[in-house]
């Protein structure tokens, strides 16, 4: 099944988009804004890892180091192949569901870790 055709442009957005977005759901998970809603949104982008990652393998393109980390995988962790990228992004996925099943709270629940209730 071959992916949707990527312009230069859509891929240009997504590079710089992409990165923020992660940064912006770890805060709120971190943070505790809205847990249960950014853990979805985490489980989302990571299944969409997931995919690129599957069809990379499947084509026969992914035993080659794939810079999914950035600066962080060659000073952290070496270079990556797309299969042990694949295999960090499963383990990111269970914790995304560990945490949006464990959780306590509403959808939208906005329960700061920093501040104790009275």
């Amino acid at each position: 099944m071959p992916l949707p055709t990527v312009t230069p442009v859509l891929a240009a957005i997504t590079a710089h988009v992409v990165p923020w977005l992660e940064l912006l759901l770890g805060i709120c998970l971190v943070i505790g804004i809205c847990v249960r809603f950014a853990a979805s949104l985490t489980y989302a982008l990571i299944l969409a890892f997931i995919y690129y990652n599957s069809w990379m393998l499947m084509n026969g393109l992914g035993y080659e180091p794939c810079g999914c980390f950035g600066i962080f995988e060659k000073i952290f962790l070496g270079e990556l192949s797309t299969l042990d990228s694949m295999y960090i992004d499963i383990g990111l996925l269970v914790l995304a569901l560990t945490v949006f099943f464990s959780y306590p709270g509403k959808f939208f629940n906005l329960r700061l870790w920093f501040m104790k209730a009275k």
